[in-house]
């Protein structure tokens, strides 16, 4: 079934190559809305489907609901900072004073250029009660776990007087930071700036700072 949107042609997708293209469509739109908004707030199904040349109702076949759309640009962002994160780790070296500094430059370094995912970090706490709660068999919580062990296995070989799981206790700290503090680093911006603005210095030091006081917290 074919049907006309916007000046192009829609083809429903059926096999499951083509609803991943699809499904990849909507959040290339979607994130091409945010690039240019100040907050995920404003983005609306219609303006995801009108970016994206096809029918709202077409949207609904690939996500429920803006949410899950949000929660997919997320996965993918943060998919590319582990990525990052990980190649940055490999070169650790020297001793525990020298790695741990090298694993708090790493995360800040990762971290403070990518102003989208740290706005979608920030909300992650809304999508996940609007969607769908902690349900460890949901997709992207999965998903999530995957490569939190991924991270976690990486941050061990370039710092393994700590344990997985206080990696993973440090991690989910950082989250907690970025979760407050982004806010009020946004809020610090210049009228009219969009979440494709590069953040100031500010936030970069004082996360780098946040790793280092955790990680020593932990190890005592």
């Amino acid at each position: 079934m074919r049907c006309l949107v916007m000046g192009r042609t829609f083809q429903r997708a059926r096999r499951p190559e083509q609803k991943a293209q699809q499904r990849e469509r909507i959040v290339v739109a979607a994130r091409s809305f945010l690039e240019q908004a100040e907050h995920s707030s404003e983005l609306s199904l219609a303006d995801v489907a009108n970016l994206a040349g096809m029918a709202r109702s077409n949207v609904y076949r690939y996500f429920d609901s803006r949410e899950d759309i949000l929660l997919a640009i997320l996965g993918a962002e943060i998919a590319l900072w582990i990525q990052d994160v990980i190649e940055r780790l490999a070169t650790a070296e020297g001793d525990l004073d020298s790695r741990l500094l090298h694993l708090a430059v790493t995360i800040d370094e990762a971290t403070a250029p990518r102003p989208l995912l740290c706005h979608l970090v920030s909300v992650l706490p809304g999508l996940l009660d609007t969607t769908r709660g902690n349900d460890p068999a949901d997709p992207f919580i999965s998903d999530m776990q995957r490569l939190r062990e991924r991270l976690t296995q990486a941050m061990t070989q370039a710092v393994p007087e700590l344990t997985e799981a206080e990696h993973f206790d440090l991690m989910r700290h950082v989250t907690s930071f970025i979760i407050g503090a982004w806010p009020l680093s946004a809020s610090a911006r210049t009228s009219g700036t969009t979440l494709g603005y590069r953040e100031k210095p500010g936030f970069q030091k004082e996360l780098r700072r946040a790793v280092l006081v955790v990680a020593r917290g932990i190890l005592g």
